[in-house]
């Protein structure tokens, strides 16, 4: 018993070591003014762990590898042996056959230790030189001569910074073919150096030391050892293999009962790594409520548990998995039942990865396996796979033409992404197939997940019932009350022989598959949907009537006001006041005045428009409409001609417009000064436009086509089969000065400029040319001298470039000349809507 006293707490410890190599166990009291804590706990090992010696070894005597040092598992891979054959005596260096099994930034700024052993062979005569194994990655060199040829090195480092994670052996001053062989090569954290072992994903269980002995006092003498099997951990020494605890608490506001256990066990495949496992019940109790819970953890992340809370007025009990919950309140008034799937099984499997042959479209070194989704669903991807070189290497993408990039859709440990299917699949991208390796052997997993959890409640009340099943954002619901029950669900399927309706029924729409005709009650029925036959057309009544071909000499409308009369192919309105026509449409020879307007057809084929306010008028040849003596248009037509003519006398406006349609031509011309005048003549083949006053005008007369304007602009490419000139008057008439061109689209600019007095300028290309061309490629630049001196381009800038000289502050005059913006690729640009007999013939026609 150990008494412990303080001023305000008394601590009673009582440690009992049942076994020295097994078992030991610890009871604890702890008590202040307001609270009395009790724990006894136990911790079972098979190593121990409670400060004796300890040593390992892999024979049973401790001879084979014997340590007193547990070795650390190793930061490099491929580090066995490695040999490499010098090439000469200058620095050379073998290719990088050691990786980093882990990130760099995970041995940056900490100490490091560096041991290996080296041999040289296949050396002669007198030389003296160095070796490093870790080139690439830091540290010391290692004295090497022919009177030097093998031993080991060790050294302490901390690195800084590290530009990579795979390194090669360096040597220099070595003979040409000698051979250098690096043996146990180690890269591990801290200052001491513990046994070469491999790394973390080459390790097997047999690279562990497999017996453990201990010692009352600290040996170096296998002897004094007593040996056992090391059935404990791979990677952790003298971890609890289970430890208990039970502990009660009581201070004023209640008590708190807990007993856990946590053991741990090798579940995996490989037999590597340990399973840490928790149990746990606790029970809490206070003035106000209860609560009593078991709950279960594998490697810190909770497995599942139950709880049962009771308070004065309400009873709460919940039991929940990895994947599913479920839960029950009780209220005075109410009781509520919900189960709720929380996680869904994993889309993407092992074997979907090894049997993948995909490769991304723009990336074909990164391997892509497709995963099977529903379109619009929205997924989760998730993984353990760490960030490494400052980059992800699994990738979420929706669609194939998505690139893989870090920053968007790039997932790892600690960041996972969620988004909606845009299809019925999603791809997952890795980065090489070195890292899908690592995902197919086990030593990273992925996750793909739908996050539309379904749920399920059941909530009963004095007065109502509930029950809901929802999925996502899609829910449907069945609640009843006295008098009311409501279904609200996005499909309702009733399967049953007969389905009854006691009351009436409002059904929207409906498509129902046998339907007796004698029960239809309905005010209205569209014929074009509706076969009818047989029907006796004087028990027709109803509000609208709507068929699709109705047949008869006489047809009658009688509305509120008039009154419509088909018969013989004439139509009439009358007025139901005095029974007096207002408009009609005959068929007759003489017209029928008696209305305010008529349509009239006569024998000879003309058609008459009687009014009161205007008349039109169509005879053989000749359309005439009058609206009132100011204004009118006049249509004639012939065998050869088609006139229009609209005239508009009146004071403010005296215009008048035609439009004429001959053998000869076409032609539009208007009065007003601004309106547009257009003419199109057979006799010599000539059009032309006019818009206004003559000042703007395009023609084409016999082969040459003229325009008129102030300013002309053509939007898109413009073609030529002949020349390209500018007009120019001189003293000697009009002359015509043709286009420069270049096999490229290519503008320019001229300038002049001298150099400083350090021989050089930059010359700052003008902002607005720059947006005209793409300086961000190659362009050119030409110089011509102004004074005696050599000029030359020695720099090229997206905005400038240098010029320097043989002598300061020399004149020159520069040229700059960029591809066009956007035509950067063109290049005599094939033109497929000309061939060479179209050139031919241009060429003949000049």
């Amino acid at each position: 018993m150990i008494r412990v006293l303080k001023m305000d707490t008394l601590w009673l410890i009582d440690v009992k070591f049942t076994s020295i190599e097994t078992y030991a166990t610890k009871s604890e009291l702890t008590q202040t003014s307001n609270s009395l804590t009790s724990t006894i706990s136990g911790v079972r090992t098979d190593v121990d762990a409670l400060g004796t010696n300890l040593a390992y070894a892999y024979s049973a005597d401790g001879t084979n590898g014997f340590t007193t040092t547990y070795p650390n598992l190793n930061l490099l891979k491929n580090t066995k042996s490695q040999s490499y054959t010098s090439t000469g005596t200058a620095n050379n260096n073998s290719s990088n056959i050691y990786t980093l099994d882990g990130v760099v930034a995970d041995i940056l700024n900490k100490p490091l230790t560096i041991t290996y052993n080296y041999a040289i062979t296949n050396s002669s005569g007198t030389w003296s030189g160095m070796i490093r194994p870790t080139y690439g990655l830091g540290g010391l060199s290692q004295s090497v001569s022919n009177i030097n040829l093998s031993g080991t090195h060790k050294e302490t480092v901390t690195l800084t910074a590290v530009g990579q994670n795979s390194y090669g052996i360096l040597t220099s001053g070595l003979p040409m073919n000698a051979k250098v062989t690096i043996t146990n090569l180690k890269l591990e954290l801290g200052s001491t150096a513990t046994p070469w072992m491999p790394s973390k994903t080459e390790v097997k269980p047999s690279d562990y030391p497999s017996y453990v002995g201990r010692a009352l006092k600290y040996s170096t003498n296998p002897s004094d050892y007593k040996w056992e099997i090391n059935s404990g951990y791979t990677d952790a020494k003298a971890d609890a293999n289970q430890t208990q605890v039970t502990q009660l608490s009581q201070d004023l506001d209640g008590f708190k009962t807990t007993v856990s256990s946590t053991y741990l066990n090798k579940t995996d495949a490989s037999n590597l790594y340990p399973t840490k496992t928790t149990v746990a019940t606790q029970i809490s109790q206070s003035a106000t409520d209860i609560t009593s819970s078991v709950q279960s953890w594998t490697n810190g992340k909770l497995n599942g548990y139950s709880t049962i809370q009771q308070t004065n007025d309400s009873i709460t009990s919940a039991v929940s998995s990895k994947a599913d919950r479920s839960q029950v309140t009780q209220l005075s008034d109410q009781i509520t039942s919900t189960v709720t799937g929380l996680t869904n099984e994993s889309l993407i499997t092992t074997q979907m990865m090894k049997d993948t042959t995909l490769v991304h479209p723009s990336f074909n070194t990164m391997p892509m396996v497709e995963v099977p989704v529903t379109n619009g669903e929205t997924y989760t991807v998730s993984t353990n796979q760490p960030w490494e070189n400052n980059a992800a290497n699994v990738f979420f993408i929706r669609a194939t033409s998505t690139s893989p990039v870090t920053g968007i859709n790039g997932v790892y440990d600690g960041k996972s992404i969620t988004s909606p299917a845009l299809s019925d699949k999603i791809y997952i991208v890795f980065r090489n197939q070195n890292f899908l390796n690592r995902f197919i052997d086990g030593k990273y997993w992925v996750r793909v997940v739908s996050t539309s959890a379904t749920r399920s409640q059941i909530t009963q009340l004095s007065d109502m019932i509930n029950l809901r099943v929802s999925k996502g954002d899609v829910t449907s619901q069945i609640n009843i009350e006295a008098g009311r029950t409501l279904i609200d669900t996005k499909q309702l399927l009733l399967n049953a022989n007969t389905v009854k309706f006691s009351g009436s029924a409002f059904i929207p729409d409906a498509m129902i598959q046998n339907l007796t005709a004698s029960k239809i009650n309905v005010g209205t029925l569209n014929g074009a949907n509706v076969n009818i036959i047989n029907l006796n057309a004087s028990n027709i009544t109803g509000g609208t009537l709507n068929a699709i071909d109705i047949k008869g000499s006489n047809i009658t409308s009688v509305g509120e006001n008039y009154t419509l009369n088909q018969k013989n192919g004439s139509i009439t309105w009358n007025r139901n006041s005095d029974g007096k026509k207002v408009f009609g449409i005959e068929t007759q020879v003489e017209p029928s005045n008696e209305g305010n307007t008529v349509f009239e057809v006569s024998k000879k084929g003309s058609l008459s428009i009687f009014s009161k306010t205007e008349d039109v008028n169509i005879y053989k040849n000749l359309l005439t409409f009058y609206n009132n003596a100011d204004n009118g248009i006049t249509a004639s037509s012939s065998v050869d001609k088609i006139f229009v003519q609209g005239t508009d006398n009146s004071a403010s406006r005296n215009q008048t417009y035609s439009l004429t349609i001959s053998e000869s031509g076409i032609s539009y011309t208007s009065s007003k000064s601004t309106r547009p005048t257009f003419n199109f003549s057979n006799f010599n083949s000539a059009i032309s436009f006019l818009v206004g006053d003559d000042i703007s005008s395009i023609s084409l007369i016999g082969g040459v086509a003229r325009v008129k304007s102030k300013y002309t602009t053509i939007s898109g490419d413009f073609t030529v089969t002949g020349s390209k000139n500018a007009i120019h008057a001189t003293r000697d008439g009009v002359r015509a000065t043709p286009a420069y061109e270049t096999a490229e689209s290519y503008l320019g600019d001229i300038g002049s400029n001298y150099t400083r007095e350090n021989c050089e300028v930059w010359i700052e290309i003008e902002r607005l040319f720059s947006d005209t061309v793409n300086t961000d490629i190659a362009y050119q630049v030409f110089l011509q001298a102004y004074d005696d001196a050599k000029f030359w381009v020695a720099d090229f800038k997206s905005d400038k470039f240098l010029i320097k000289s043989d002598k300061p502050l020399s004149r020159f005059v520069w040229e700059i000349k960029a591809k066009r913006r956007g035509y950067e690729s063109d290049r005599l640009v094939l033109q497929d809507d000309f061939d060479s007999e179209k050139i031919e013939e241009a060429w003949r026609e000049k």
